[in-house]
């Protein structure tokens, strides 16, 4: 009987942990996408202000489907996101200084997570730009890429 008493005492605490520890880890598994997302923010908004378009540029899914929505109309790939950033900040001082404002990270799925931000690119010379974003991320080859980028 005694046995039997351990037993249940050990399964019960053993379920009761297993509880605990399950209802913790989607806030657990957010907390690393959200951590991970803001990792390639991050590595995005430092490349760009080494003036390093290429680097800035591995934060997309280079894909003939990647996706940009702008004032312009939808473009999509890579290739040709990356030729029109040359184009439109040829030097360095065109790129002016990256900073992102992150206001949400909606972690959609353990695949996908949607971000809002705000950009600002600060001048020496002239007037600062900034614009609101969206970006759509999806977890691709155990890494979080941006596929759609949508700034006003």
């Amino acid at each position: 009987m005694r046995k039997l008493k351990e037993f249940t005492t050990l399964f019960s605490l053993l379920f009761t942990l297993g509880f605990a520890l399950s209802s913790c880890s989607p806030q657990a598994n957010r907390n690393e996408i959200v951590s991970a997302i803001g990792k390639v923010l991050y590595a995005q908004e430092e490349a760009w202000n080494e003036g390093n378009i290429d680097t800035f540029m591995l934060g997309y899914w280079h894909s003939d489907s990647l996706t940009f929505v702008n004032r312009n109309g939808i473009q999509k790939g890579w290739e040709r996101a990356l030729n029109a950033y040359k184009v439109a900040y040829p030097t360095r001082a065109a790129m002016g200084h990256l900073q992102f404002d992150i206001f949400e990270i909606d972690v959609l799925s353990h695949e996908s997570a949607h971000v809002i931000g705000k950009f600002t690119l600060e001048y020496e010379e002239s007037d600062d730009v900034s614009g609101l974003f969206t970006l759509v991320f999806k977890r691709l080859n155990k890494q979080w890429l941006i596929v759609v980028d949508h700034t006003g």
